[in-house]
């Protein structure tokens, strides 16, 4: 099975066909099929990485991520340093792919899930931080998935990011 891509964005056109296996996975990730990101990242071959990565923009893009805890007793069992405040820089690390948004009400809803406590970041990744930018799936994927297309969701290969707090709550 083949997807034709199209022009996506000003300075994104993308001429040729997506492999069956990176449709098959991206199909799969869309419709909310993995486990988790743990799942997603296994079944993420080089080739499909690759290509996923040949889609969008080229350049720097802001991304957030929301991290909330129940409680601020969850936090200090995971962390020795202070509840970070807006501001502050915060070194995120993950073995795993894992999901940002363009959007920072996207990330502070993710933050506030929980109803506790939590924090946003905000990274300017790289295109090579990039796996994929959901915005920049064709139009035509739409029908064949679940996406909420609103979350602006940006996917970051495995690694260490320096970023900075924007948003921080504590639940009193």
């Amino acid at each position: 099975m083949t997807f034709i891509k199209q022009l996506l964005t000003p300075g994104s056109c993308i001429a040729g066909e997506f492999n069956s296996q990176t449709h098959q996975w991206l199909e799969k990730f869309l419709e909310g099929d993995f486990d988790d990101m743990k799942e997603a990242k296994r079944e993420l071959s080089k080739e499909i990485r690759d290509e996923l990565q040949n889609i969008g923009s080229k350049g720097t893009q802001i991304v957030y991520r929301g991290i909330g805890w129940m409680y601020i007793e969850d936090y200090q069992r995971l962390f020795t340093s202070p509840f970070p405040k807006v501001g502050d820089s915060w070194t995120y690390t993950d073995k795993n792919i894992s999901s940002w948004s363009k959007d920072l009400k996207v990330a502070k809803r993710f933050m506030l899930a929980l109803d506790g406590v939590g924090i946003v970041l905000k990274f300017k990744a790289k295109p090579t931080d990039i796996i994929l930018d959901v915005d920049a799936i064709p139009p035509e994927m739409y029908p064949l998935t679940n996406i909420n297309k609103h979350e602006r969701e940006v996917i970051l290969s495995e690694g260490t990011y320096n970023c900075e707090v924007v948003e921080a709550e504590i639940d009193d």
